[in-house]
């Protein structure tokens, strides 16, 4: 073996590492800013009463908020009263509303 590959073998693992790094945190980072408005919406919600939200989809345009908000989720949650149902959350770039 010569120099060039003994140089390459002892820090081909120290690579392979850094780049798993940087490959899971670019990951987490972009995870993190796609679910930013679904958690956005679980706090307005958990904010007006409700708990046990979870957003089930986004709801397609016209269904339940203007045709401009920028985020219409369906959720299911449980109200003041105890029961389980379902809603629309809706963000029209100012605030959160519920329809």
């Amino acid at each position: 073996m010569n120099k060039k590959e003994d140089h390459f073998e002892k820090y081909a693992s120290r690579f392979f590492s850094f780049f798993l790094v940087v490959a899971v945190f670019s990951g987490f980072l972009k995870m993190k800013h796609e679910l930013e408005p679904d958690f956005e919406a679980i706090h307005y919600l958990e904010t007006q009463g409700y708990s046990s939200v979870r957003i089930l989809q986004q709801t397609a345009e016209g269904h339940g908020c203007q045709p401009s908000d920028t985020y219409h989720f369906l959720f299911d949650a449980t109200s003041l009263q105890g029961e389980r149902g379902e809603g629309i959350a809706c963000f029209n770039g100012i605030s959160w509303y519920e329809e």
